[in-house]
């Protein structure tokens, strides 16, 4: 009998399955095929019942079927294979052995002990034929067992392990591109929508095939087979190229682990088991710089030589990496030197560009000198740049002055003598001690603070409690160490593709230690656990966040920035520095003057997916060297130790997920321990002093943790590109409004601070919305042995509700208190929130947990950290803002407000000096601790001496009118539109939201005259609440589906309508709130439409929609129909997880819907961040504190006036210029070559004739935005 491998024919998947004893496979009864993992594991013997295994990862069950839906399934499966099988064997009896060898040599991924293991396999099968049984099982094969084994990940094992083995995910494409591969296989076996046929539609389907086949020539079956086979060939170099992708990522951390561990040998033998991988410039400098760390210039010469050959050109970091790598020997080879010198001469490369651009460590950049100045003893390394200017037209004032860019605020201590945005704050002393504060916290790469839960004296439980988990500690410490080393020394010969051992040495073992130490409490903070995939993330994170630490501290980075920030700290309390540059032109400027030291660009190779594989090695220490002596915690003195974590499998929607879950045991030590202390990485908190200012895309933030400008999805890398490719000036503005907002300093409002603390130790509040302790959710009730099915299935859904209630309980209370202790960490410190934006240009604080764009609560323990005098309007504008928070007096006038507070004045003063147990008039409103808050300042102000010599720090707020609606009426000059909105002055705001509501009660009533039940049971129903949401987003694109479910919402607690009138009730109120915006805001309507056809027949050509902001931001939306690829990560024991791999690019075809539907509200979203950002870069000009929280500004109270002044001027700039026209040019240049294709197919219309036609515009008057008072209010 003879023994063959087979390709997979339907798939591009390599799990050998085995099919014996078949009659339909003729001579090839006996055989080893290559198939998909869609056909999981068949048993088969030679009577008519059958076993259908399925497996689910490393733990697998298998279920027994016979003659059910089941066993005709999988009936109908291999009666589909062996029809497969028949089509091909003619082409496979002609050389067996030609096609058995041409298979093992295109399987560039197996090595050679691969190919050898495989040879064996498959003799043993020709010397052992077993004809008993078929027999496919892909996860207990043991030729499939010794692929996975020691592997990183192996990218071609797709859907084994914690995903449903049947979703289309697993093979990496859509439901419509896998239908298409299963119709495409000999043009018949599969149905077109991925179905398998029945056996009866088989036989029909063969039988017309059979007849159809003998109707064409040779010739033609040939031209068929060719045609299909390039077609297939065509979707597997897809996910070819998708997996050279990966394999490119995972080689450059490789050889950069290599590098940093001296490895150079280890990752010069790996990188030859990638020969199908494109190798570009920056592998080749990555190779270069650690030969030259080794002083190996034959190596050196050699990559030289073969770059030569695979056409690609060295750039100025090769030309760095061989003249250091000559400077690095004791006796220096001149005649080399001056070579490469006059190579570079020959091809116009100036050396002192070597400086600028190389991304250059202290010691690679002095062995670069070395080399230089061996042959050139004069030379000087001098590094003097022209910082060009912004040209934008809406910045002209600001960049081409640059002798009053900021004006000294007032000063308001005793100490006149300093000068300086901070002076008033600390003195120079006090700011080297913040600097040097935040610097140790970044060195050490996080911050152990304490718990606000945590006990002042702890009990006699706790105390023992304490002891016996410190006990345990050092247990874990002594044996997650020992396992390391074992590990590690295991690992050290594995010789696979895919290997993680130099990202275990990258660091000291008491490193990875000490992080799954740090790691154990947050996963056993309760009997949940966590998925293993998200402790596998979390903990490789950690190894490279501190990776990345050592690399800059390692290359001089470190001391370099510590240096120079020094400088510029001090530069912020200088008012002649502070008047003539802006922070950003302050940093270039010391940059230029620093010749010494690494480049500042210098980073790691980011590590992308290797990060899991690290992780995943981690996580098996922990469930494997974790353990809990349970005698001790009963306090018994025999030793019993069981395992602290466990690995098990439970479906989350619908499918197989793993989860590391912590043993109960384990779960209350740490609880009834009670820790005073939490750990937060650096990235994750306010800094110290002032934040890095932002000189390009790549450095800003904080001092040493990696910040990225523009937050992105999945990874994606689209916007990053597209920033590199723009002009650095021109992204000037950008940079300096996101500097400018993190300059502002705050400090924390204690009194608030205490209230809410106390507030949440006393078990939270619901209506204060403090969030409650899980100890507060009801226990689910217990099943009894006497209920019936529907009783049953009650009582299973009451108890899974109480255990979602349960969890989501739990991470409210944990998110809150790491807020609060934050808070309180900082307590009597100055701080800052470094920001970055979206693609859209939005922006946002880079602490996730405590920042100003948090909840009510949060707000109201905030202040600004400079104080400014109240002066003459500062008291009534602190009013103004009272009775803003309240919710009340929305159709108020200012005056009509002003008056109102005065007459509450007394709950005002109850509220400040009784908040808990006067009249709690502040609880009742909508913003009930910022009320509170600024309850407690009007007090102090109020019984200051002079109320206009009061130093206020309290931040007042100022809210646009629809923002969104407000831009689109601008942009159309839409008369009634503006007037609805605020654009038009008027003596009292007019509210859009009560607008609306009174059109759609109008409706109602005329729908109700004409006997419209459910018009007449809406009767009184319509108020302002009810459409506020749905008109506030429609602007922002949400359909008639979200709009019903926002009003479907408001309705369930209205008490007046019954509930089965309810759903019905909200469709029929989304349809008259669009069909009112679309009347009161025509030409808002208009220019949606033109945006979204638009952008819509561009994407239909294959292109994302793109544009440029009018400040001069890039912008490029990231939705595009995503390749998805299941990589499953093993280490050496098989514990597995799975990761979607999702690949995002500007190469990839958009998604026509998405990106659509996104146009009109991301073009929105991108005017009010550019409005933002003018006005807060003019802000800075006239020394004004401005924050911004999307299209809410704050600032003093003092400086309340001057900043609407500014406000309503940029935007009437912005809007004056050709917004609608600059975006039309601007789409006709990129897409006008994309008109042949609608010409091509027929498509109704031209490209270019709908790009120019801007819908037209109407009669409003821009300039009376100038003296609209409620514009923003």
């Amino acid at each position: 009998m003879s023994s063959f491998l087979l390709k997979c024919p339907l798939l591009p998947r390599y799990r050998l399955l085995s099919l014996r004893n078949s009659d339909s496979l003729g001579v090839y009864s006996n055989c080893r095929i290559n198939l998909c993992a869609r056909c999981v594991n068949l048993r088969r013997n030679s009577s008519k019942s059958s076993t259908v295994g399925i497996k689910h990862g490393p733990d697998s069950q298998t279920f027994s079927t016979s003659n059910n839906s089941r066993d005709l399934h999988f009936h109908q499966e291999k009666q589909t294979l062996f029809k497969v099988l028949e089509n091909r064997r003619t082409q496979l009896k002609q050389d067996r052995t030609v096609f058995h060898q041409d298979f093992l040599r295109k399987e560039s991924k197996w090595n050679t002990e691969d190919a050898k293991e495989l040879s064996s396999l498959v003799e043993q099968d020709r010397k052992n034929p077993q004809t008993d049984s078929i027999e496919v099982d892909t996860t207990s094969n043991d030729m499939y067992k010794q692929f996975d084994q020691n592997a990183l990940y192996t990218e071609d094992n797709y859907g084994i392990g914690e995903q449903d083995l049947h979703t289309e995910q697993h093979y990496g494409m859509g439901e419509q591109e896998f239908a298409d591969v299963d119709s495409d296989i000999n043009g018949k076996g599969i149905t077109s929508q991925g179905k398998v046929p029945s056996v009866k539609e088989g036989k029909e389907q063969k039988k017309a095939g059979d007849k159809k086949s003998k109707k064409k020539s040779k010739s033609g079956k040939k031209t068929k087979m060719k045609s299909e086979e390039e077609r297939i060939k065509g979707i597997i170099d897809g996910q070819d190229k998708d997996r050279l992708k990966m394999q490119y990522q995972y080689v450059m951390a490789f050889v950069d682990a290599c590098i940093s561990t001296n490895m150079m040998e280890r990752a010069n033998k790996h990188l030859k088991k990638f020969p199908d991988m494109n190798a570009d410039i920056g592998l080749y400098n990555l190779q270069l710089q650690g030969w030259a760390r080794k002083g190996e210039i034959d190596m050196i010469k050699y990559l030289f030589e073969k770059m030569q050959e695979d056409g690609i050109k060295a750039d100025y970091q090769s030309y760095a990496a061989a003249l250091e790598c000559l400077g690095r020997k004791k006796k220096i080879d001149k005649f080399t030197v001056e070579m490469i010198l006059q190579q570079m001469k020959n091809e116009e490369m100036k050396i002192e560009t070597i400086f600028e651009r190389c991304e250059l460590s202290a010691s690679q950049r002095d062995s670069v000198l070395k080399a230089i100045l061996s042959v050139k003893s004069d030379y000087q390394a001098e590094r003097c740049r022209d910082i060009p200017i912004c040209s934008n037209p809406l910045l002209k004032d600001l960049y081409t002055n640059h002798e009053v860019l900021a004006k000294p605020e007032p000063k308001t201590n005793l100490d006149q003598n300093q000068t300086g945005m901070y002076c008033d704050i600390f003195n120079h002393d006090e700011l080297r001690r913040m600097v040097h504060r935040q610097m140790k916290i970044e060195l050490a790469g996080g911050l152990k603070l304490p718990s606000i839960e945590a006990i002042p004296i702890p009990d006699k439980e706790t105390v023992n409690k304490r002891e016996i988990l410190e006990k345990h500690r050092e247990m874990w410490k002594e044996s997650l160490t020992t396992a390391f080393l074992a590990f590690k020394k295991q690992s050290k010969g594995v010789r696979l593709k895919w290997q993680v051992y130099p990202f275990l040495c990258v660091l000291e073992p008491n490193d990875y230690v000490n992080i799954m130490l740090d790691y154990i409490p947050q996963i056993a903070g309760s009997t949940e656990g966590e998925t293993l995939l998200s402790a596998a993330n979390a903990l490789g994170n950690r190894i490279l966040h501190k990776y990345r630490l050592q690399h800059k501290i390692s290359s001089g980075v470190a001391d370099k920035i510590n240096s120079m920030y020094t400088d510029y700290a001090e530069f912020t309390l200088n008012d002649d520095l502070m008047t003539k540059y802006q922070f950003r032109e302050y940093w270039q400027k010391l940059e230029d003057e620093v010749q010494w030291g690494p480049s500042l660009n210098l980073e790691a190779v980011p590590w992308n997916k290797v990060t899991i594989a690290v992780g995943l090695s981690l996580a098996e220490f922990l469930l494997k060297e974790i353990k809990i002596n349970i005698n001790l915690l009963a306090g018994k003195s025999k030793e019993k130790l069981i395992p602290g974590f466990y690995h098990m499998y439970a479906y989350h929607n619908v499918k197989q997920v793993g989860f590391l879950k912590p043993h109960p045991a384990l779960v209350d030590l740490i609880k009834d321990a009670k820790e005073p202390v939490l750990m937060f990485d650096c990235e994750v908190l306010p800094m110290l002093s002032p934040p890095l200012p932002w000189v390009s895309t790549r450095r800003g933030g904080y001092l040493l943790a990696s910040t990225k400008i523009m937050r992105s999805r999945d990874d994606s890398l689209v916007h990053d590109v597209l920033l590199d490719k723009t002009d650095q000036s021109n992204l000037y503005p950008v940079f300096d409004s996101l500097n400018q907002l993190g300059a502002v300093p705050w400090k924390i409002n204690q009194r608030m601070l205490d209230l809410i603390i106390s507030v949440f130790l006393n078990k939270g509040s619901v209506p204060l919305d403090i969030p409650r302790p899980v100890s507060e959710c009801p226990e689910p009730p217990k099943i009894s042995g006497n209920l019936d099915l529907e009783e049953m299935t009650s009582l299973r859904k009451e108890r899974m509700a109480l255990r979602r209630q349960k969890a989501e309980m739990h991470s409210q209370r944990m998110d809150f208190l790491y807020k609060l202790s934050i808070a309180n960490k900082y307590r009597h410190d100055i701080f800052w929130f470094p920001h970055n934006m979206d693609f859209r240009g939005r922006v946002y604080p880079c602490p996730p947990h405590f920042n100003h764009l948090g909840s009510d609560a949060m707000r109201s323990i905030l202040l600004f950290g400079k104080g400014r005098l109240l002066g003459e309007k500062g008291l009534d504008w602190l009013k103004i803002h009272l009775v803003n928070l309240t919710g009340l007096k929305k159709r108020g006038s200012l005056k009509e407000r002003l008056e109102y507070a005065d007459t509450i004045l007394d709950k005002i003063l109850d509220s400040a000096d009784n908040p808990m147990t006067g009249e709690k008039w502040w609880q009742e409103t909508e913003a009930p601790w910022q009320v509170l808050a600024c309850c407690m300042e009007i007090a102090n102000a109020i019984r200051s001496p002079d109320p206009s010599q009061f130093i206020s720090h309290f931040p007042v707020h100022q809210d646009g009118s629809c923002n969104g609606l407000q831009h689109y009426a601008a942009l159309g000059r839409d008369v009634i539109g503006a007037q609805q909105v605020n654009l038009h002055p008027y003596d009292i705001p007019q509210d859009v939201y009560s607008g609306v509501a009174q059109k759609v009660e109008e409706a109602r009533q005329r729908d109700a005259e004409n006997d419209l039940q459910i018009a007449e049971h809406l009767n009184g129903i319509v108020e302002r609440k009810v459409v506020k949401q749905t008109v506030m987003t429609v602007v922002y694109g949400v359909t008639r589906y979200g709009g019903h479910r926002q009003i479907l919402k408001q309705l369930k607690d209205h008490p007046d309508l019954a509930t089965h009138h309810q759903w019905r009730a909200a469709g029929y109120l989304v349809n008259k709130v669009f069909q009112s915006l679309r009347e009161m805001f025509t030409k808002t309507r208009e220019i949606q439409d033109w945006l979204t056809d638009c952008c819509k027949k561009i994407c239909k050509a294959g292109k994302p929609m793109q544009w440029v902001t009018p400040i001069g931001l890039p912008i490029i939306q990231p939705y595009h129909k995503k390749k998805v690829l299941v990589i499953t990560y093993r280490n050496l024991d098989q514990m597995s997880c799975s990761s979607k791999h999702r690949f995002t690019d500007v190469h990839q075809k958009p998604d026509i819907q998405k990106q659509a539907n996104a146009f009109a509200p991301n073009f929105i979203h991108s005017l009010d961040s550019t409005h933002m950002m003018l006005t807060s870069l003019f802000c800075q000009k006239n020394g004004i504190s401005f924050v911004a929280v999307h299209d809410c500004y704050w600032t003093h109270p003092s400086t309340v006036d001057a900043m609407n002044k500014i406000c309503r001027q940029q935007f009437v700039a912005l809007h004056k210029t050709p917004i609608l026209e600059d975006l039309s040019t601007s789409m006709v240049e990129n897409y006008a070559d994309l008109d042949s294709v609608y010409q091509d197919t027929g498509d109704d219309g031209p490209l270019l004739m709908l790009l120019k036609q801007i819908p037209d515009k109407g009669e409003f008057d821009l300039d009376n935005v100038l003296e609209s008072t409620y514009f923003f209010s």
